[in-house]
């Protein structure tokens, strides 16, 4: 099985356009220094950058399997092939050419942002969900109340 290299890119609320934000990490990687600050509304730190996670308007992730560098070189090649092709038919093919932006990634590369991001930014982390249902007023009471009947139960306290 290859080893699968992934890319994120973000369009920030202040720009136009997606920016790559990382390249080349691995899953686990884009688990922990990515999608875990994201999902909890953290910052994201990296490469002594740091993004907010509210400041995201769009994250993508994608899959290559190969380094950002390597896989921009075969798209360099591909687009080479179909210029040769091209020449030689008399055809002419009108588009840019390819391989030159790392933006480029995300067009030729497996778009795998929902096995990563199930919720919008600031959702938290199970931990965070947990956190915040005990710390609802309505749960701590109904559970106080409970955990009274029983302590008066366990002393034999009728009410």
């Amino acid at each position: 099985m290859t080893d699968h290299r992934y890319h994120v890119f973000v369009q920030l609320k202040t720009e136009e356009n997606m920016r790559a934000l990382v390249l080349d990490l691995s899953k686990q990687d884009v688990q922990k220094k990515v999608c875990k600050p994201y999902v909890a509304g953290g910052n994201i730190f990296v490469s002594s950058v740091t993004t907010s996670s509210s400041e995201i308007r769009r994250l993508e992730v994608v899959r290559s399997a190969l380094a950002s560098q390597d896989e921009l070189r075969r798209i360099v090649r591909e687009h080479e092939e179909i210029s040769k092709i091209t020449r030689e038919t008399g055809q002419m093919i009108l588009g840019p050419w390819r391989g030159n932006d790392v933006l480029d990634l995300l067009e030729d590369c497996e778009n795998v942002t929902a096995d990563f991001i199930k919720d919008s930014p600031g959702a938290g982390t199970i931990g965070t969900k947990i956190y915040a249902l005990l710390h609802n007023q309505w749960v701590t009471g109904v559970g106080l109340l409970v955990i009274g009947v029983l302590i008066g139960r366990y002393f034999g306290v009728s009410a």
